[in-house]
Formats: C-alpha cells, structure tokens, sequence
C-alpha cells in the first residue's frame, strides 16, 4: 500500500511539474513570436500560416502515432521536448542571421510544438487518474499548470522591453531541455507501456477514431471550437495591430492580456471539482459555448478593441480551465488506443486541421468583402458547439452507465 502511495506520488508531482513548464515556456513563445510576426507581416498572413500548419500537422500525427506505438507517453515527452529544442535553435539562429522567413516557421512550429506536448501530457494524466478522482485533481493540475503560465506572462513583458522580444524568445530553448530532462528521469513511473501490435500502422489512429460513435462527434466539436476561436483571433489581432503599432508595446500587451487569462483560469480550475460536483459533466460542458455566445454578441452589438478583448480573454480562459478539464474526463473510460491513438488524431490533426479550415473560410469571406461578418460566422459556430457539446455528454452518460453495468 505504501509502495503504491509512493508511486502515485511521483506520478502526481511529474504531472504538476511537466505542466508548470509547459505553460510557463508557451507563456514566453506566445506573445514574442506573435508579436515578431506582426512586426515583418501583416494580419493577413495569420490564414496562411494556420493552413500550412493543417498540412504540417498530418505529417507530425502520423509520426505521432508511429512512435506512440513504440514507446511510452512520459518517453514519447521527453524525446518531443529534445527536438522541439533543437529545432527551435536552428530557427531562431536563422532569424537572427537575418532570414526573414524563418519568424514565419518559428509561428508554425510554435503552433505545433505546444499542442503535441500538451497531448502527451493530458494523456499521461489519463493513465494516472480514473474518472472519479479526476473530477478533483484536474482542476488542481491545471492550477499548477496556470500558475506557470501567469508566472510567465507577468515576467515576459518586463523581458520584452528591457531585453526586446527576440533575445526573451531565446529561454525557451532552456525551459525545453529542462522539460525533456524532468520527463527522462521519470519514464520509470509512467506504468503505461503500449499494448498494441508490435507491426507499426500509419492509419491506426484514424481507424480508432471512425471506430467509435463516441469519439467522432468529439472530433468535429474540437474542429468547430478551434475554427471559432480561430476567427475570434483573426478579429483580435487585426484590432490588436491596429490599436497598438509598436512591436514591443503590443508584447507587453500581450503578456497583460495573457496573464488575465491566467488569473482567471486559475480561478476557474480551483472551482471546478465544485462546479463538477454540483452541475455534473454535461452541463459544465454545455455551459462553455453558452457563456461564450454572450460575450460574442456583446461585441456584435458593441464593436469595440474593449469587448475584443473580453472575447479572447473569455474564449482562451473558457478554453484553458473547464473546457481542457471536462474534455479530458471525457476520454478516461476509454481503451488505451482510444486514449492515445485517437485521441492523438483528434488534438493534433482535427486540432490544427481546423485552423486551416479557418484560414479558408478567411480567405472566402475576405475575397467576397465579407470580412465584417467574422464575428457572426463564429457566433453561429459556437450555436452548432453547443448542441454538439449536449450530444456528447448524452453519449458519455450512457458509456459509464453500460461500464457500471
């Protein structure tokens, strides 16, 4: 008993450390590579970069899966974090040897580096928690984890205008080795070593997805999200450029806006084994697009940079704190393959797929001089989440009814 404690303990303090790093390194990737992009692009490249993003994004979840095959999650991190690194060197040397494109790159890969290493960390929290205490200690995971992200946020603008945004770009190259070094010295503890065939299948991934009832509608909800918080950043930059020229300035801006959001998750995610307790997974699940949709029409209604702002800061804390923590819930009745596999093909593939679909229904309404009604096309994605969202948590009530039978 007191071996299995020791064990869980290890478990649950990898989790919180790999999660604190994560979000503190994006915290400094985030707003200096956003901010570099704007100084040498304007809003209009943001279409682009997500839909070569969609493309690099097959690439990466097929090699995902490969591997996912071979070797355990807490390895697969590790080894994640050491090319992220590596491959972040080469860019930014590029960048600073005065290759211009490379700030280009450097915004796909920031695109694809976090949402890959965010997946193998919520799949290694759904191999160490069951349904039942993952109600309380994902709320407590991502605590730790935001509180990462406001440390970060709050030291990035100071960085950014003593320093300048290119040389505070640089640490991150550090917060990933130290991730690849905390997530080696525990791939001992992980207990979860694949059990799958040993023959490597490229289409693994896609033939558990279509597989499973309850995994499909998942996947079009997280594209129907992802494409409406795609749009919602489409607005928020072009504001955000137009409101704040210097590049410096708008770092710092950034980094403010960030650490809100932040604050306000960490806020959320201390509530959320209560708010679970009390309005149970389904309608914490439903609520998100509902409270969203308000504050999208307040802008509709009220087109100012003041009620942008609300929309990103409600839209990315909604998405940081409830939303990553009922999602996550959703997964662990399911088989291992599911867990990862899946799963796997859903957040990265159907995650960045997304944003180039984002990017062409962009370039749509931007050649038709329908650009003005950006934010009513979300409006009515966020109506379409919303029923998704009550289908799902239908489907998950009936799963764990026929487990328990």
């Amino acid at each position: 008993m007191e071996m299995n404690y020791l064990l869980q303990k290890k478990r649950i303090i990898t989790l919180y450390s790999l999660g604190f790093l994560l979000v503190f390194g994006y915290a400094i990737a985030r707003p200096c590579i956003d901010s570099i992009l704007l100084e040498h692009y304007s809003n209009d490249i943001f279409p682009k970069a997500w839909l070569i993003t969609a493309f690099a994004s097959m690439f990466v979840i097929a090699f995902y899966n490969r591997f996912n095959q071979k070797y355990a999650i807490l390895t697969m991190h590790g080894y994640i974090s050491l090319i992220s690194a590596l491959s972040l060197i080469i860019l930014l040397s590029a960048f600073f040897l005065g290759f211009i494109p490379a700030i280009f790159l450097l915004y796909i890969w920031k695109e694809i580096y976090m949402v890959v290493l965010m997946e193998t960390y919520w799949s290694y929290a759904n191999m160490v928690f069951c349904t039942k205490t993952a109600k309380n200690r994902y709320g407590k995971a991502m605590t730790v984890a935001s509180l990462g992200g406001i440390l970060g946020n709050i030291i990035v603008s100071p960085m950014a205008l003593y320093l300048g945004s290119k040389v505070t770009l640089c640490f991150l190259v550090l917060f990933l080795l130290i991730g690849f070094v905390i997530a080696y010295k525990a791939k001992n503890i992980a207990d979860e070593k694949p059990d799958l065939p040993k023959k490597n299948d490229f289409n693994l991934g896609i033939k558990t997805l279509f597989k499973s009832k309850y995994l499909v509608p998942l996947a079009f909800l997280i594209c129907i999200v992802q494409v409406a918080i795609g749009l919602i950043d489409y607005e928020f930059n072009g504001l955000l450029k137009e409101h704040y020229a210097d590049t410096d300035s708008r770092t710092a801006l950034l980094g403010q806006i960030h650490a809100a959001i932040n604050i306000l998750g960490v806020g959320l995610q201390l509530l959320t084994g209560y708010i679970l307790k009390i309005a149970g997974i389904g309608a914490t699940f439903a609520s998100i697009p509902f409270l969203l949709g308000i504050c999208v029409i307040a802008f509709i209604a009220v087109p100012q940079f003041i009620f942008m702002v609300l929309v990103k800061i409600t839209s990315k804390t909604l998405d940081y704190s409830l939303l990553r923590g009922t999602k996550e819930i959703l997964y662990i009745p399911l088989s291992r393959a599911e867990k990862t596999q899946g799963k796997g093909f859903i957040d990265i593939f159907f995650y960045r797929l997304a944003k180039g679909l984002s990017s062409v229904i962009l370039f749509a309404m931007i050649s038709l001089n329908f650009s003005s009604y950006v934010m009513i096309f979300a409006l009515a994605l966020i109506i379409l989440w919303f029923i998704l969202s009550l289908i799902i948590s239908y489907r998950y009530q009936k799963l764990i009814a026929d487990q328990e039978k």
